[in-house]
């Protein structure tokens, strides 16, 4: 009886994010997502909740991405920080995830936060270490062990 309450709650928030998404609050949609990533769903809410990710996380983690992107460039550190925090969050392995990461190390050492520009640069390294920007880490991480 709990079990079926549960999964008929999950549901009804599977049509509430439907809701959201039309009404253009992706954030608030994309969090209702999230809550539900380890619920296991039967195949026709499955294949709903996997069209709903689809539709939402990619492109709020994109957008949040140029988002943080333009907050760094203008040196907005902890704005940009909070932003890529966000979008790890989506935890979308791609280019622009790894790109996140750099930037957010980037945004500690700029701000003279040397312990969390390392942990974030080891993340990196450790996460991606054949990617670009885990080379471009190891020499920031090289940068912070001079001084």
């Amino acid at each position: 009886k709990d079990n079926e309450f549960k999964y008929l709650s999950n549901v009804k928030k599977l049509l509430e994010i439907e809701q959201l998404i039309n009404n253009g609050d992706k954030e608030k949609a994309a969090e209702g997502i999230l809550s539900l990533k380890d619920f296991k769903f039967n195949d026709v809410e499955q294949q709903k909740y996997q069209a709903l990710y689809e539709k939402i996380i990619p492109q709020l983690a994109a957008e949040l991405y140029y988002k943080g992107y333009n907050l760094y460039k203008a040196g907005k550190y902890g704005e940009a920080i909070d932003i890529f925090n966000k979008v790890l969050g989506y935890n979308i392995k791609n280019d622009q995830y790894q790109y996140a990461l750099y930037l957010i190390a980037k945004c500690y050492q700029f701000q003279g936060d040397n312990i969390n520009a390392a942990s974030y640069y080891n993340q990196l390294i450790n996460y991606f270490p054949a990617s670009k920007y885990a080379k471009y880490a190891a020499n920031r991480l090289n940068e912070l062990q001079k001084n």
